[in-house]
């Protein structure tokens, strides 16, 4: 009898504690990871996706400067050095990055040696936004050896064109690659207009933006330039007036493979292009 009442007893509270965990576990609210931003509305950086307040994360349209600047390219300043202020392309750079289709995990990356640009800006009326620049294709770099010289694979994937000529050496013929095609030898980017947009950087720039517009690669197979329509998201960080300097960074992000003929089987069809301007001369 005592064995049977002891297990009695030791079921009895066996059934009491799982139907408490069941109706603890039922009532559990689920927690949401926290996206700390702006909640304020009237903010211009306002994030409809944040659900904590950031403590002084909020920017409003009085805090902004109401100027219309033009940032000239550093061509232009050096032609003339009464155009300022200008990008200084010493502190600038423009990257890509690509993943490998047979690596998805990792990226080839380099950057262009001969770029510039020229842009016209306001913080508080991003509607005036005109941004106009450059890359000479030819230029970049992965730092990989066999990777950047004339006719491989760094250069063709952004399908720079080259002279060629052949030679033999000894009983084989080889192409030799002498130089770009200078028709085909550079990119160029055209955005009008932006508007206020919220977007997270480890940096905290003061100000994000989007504005849209066109890339012109690379010619077709008929000669003409082709186009792809781009979003570039970029950020404002304000102007140092002790330094006299500000700056622009940003992305966009474009399809090499289906806009433009790329036929490379190891890399994937996603370029990202990474743009960071600093201006001096304010």
């Amino acid at each position: 009898m005592r064995t049977f009442k002891f297990f009695s007893v030791a079921l009895a509270g066996i059934i009491l504690m799982a139907m408490y965990v069941t109706s603890c576990s039922e009532d559990t609210e689920v927690i949401v990871p926290g996206i700390c931003g702006c909640m304020d509305e009237a903010a211009v950086n306002y994030n409809p996706d944040a659900n904590c307040e950031e403590i002084d994360a909020c920017i409003y349209p009085e805090q902004l400067d109401d100027t219309t600047r033009t940032y000239y390219s550093s061509a232009d300043h050096a032609a003339d050095n009464t155009k300022v202020p200008w990008m200084d392309k010493v502190h600038s750079s423009v990257q890509y990055e690509t993943n490998y289709k047979d690596l998805g995990f990792a990226l080839l990356t380099g950057r262009f040696g001969t770029f510039d640009g020229e842009i016209t800006f306001n913080e508080k009326n991003p509607s005036v936004t005109q941004i106009s620049g450059w890359v000479q294709m030819s230029t970049l770099s992965t730092t990989e050896p066999g990777r950047d010289d004339p006719g491989k694979c760094g250069p063709g994937y952004h399908n720079v064109e080259f002279y060629t000529h052949e030679e033999i050496i000894g009983p084989d013929t080889i192409t030799v690659y002498d130089s770009t095609v200078a028709a085909t030898d550079y990119a160029y980017l055209d955005l009008s207009g932006a508007e206020f947009n919220f977007f997270t950087n480890k940096r905290g720039f003061t100000t994000s933006y989007k504005s849209s517009g066109t890339l012109t690669y690379r010619p077709d197979d008929n000669g003409n330039l082709a186009t792809s329509t781009v979003d570039f998201y970029f950020n404002y960080n304000g102007i140092d007036y002790t330094e006299g300097r500000t700056g622009f960074e940003g992305y966009f992000d474009f399809n090499a493979i289906s806009d433009h003929g790329v036929t490379s089987t190891s890399v994937a069809d996603k370029t990202t292009i990474l743009i960071n301007m600093q201006m001096r001369g304010l």
